[in-house]
């Protein structure tokens, strides 16, 4: 029963936010160049590897050489 209840409530969720979704898809595309969803590789329960979408929020070509994140 949770699991049927965590499907649709995470549907109606994405249902409920696609505006906002396409909204700050078009405002990073306006922004700069470059791909508005950034993906990254992450390590997740029993060490399994899977892909994280996330919108793109950093520039592309910086020369940043630090190892530190600001």
């Amino acid at each position: 029963m949770k699991r049927l209840f965590d499907l649709f409530a995470s549907f109606f969720g994405i249902l409920l936010l696609s505006p906002f979704f396409i909204v700050i898809g078009f405002l990073i595309k306006l922004d700069s160049k470059g791909p508005i969803i950034y993906i990254q590789k992450r390590v997740g329960k029993n060490f399994v590897i899977f892909n994280l979408l996330k919108f793109r929020t950093m520039n592309l070509n910086t020369n940043n050489s630090s190892l530190i994140t600001i």
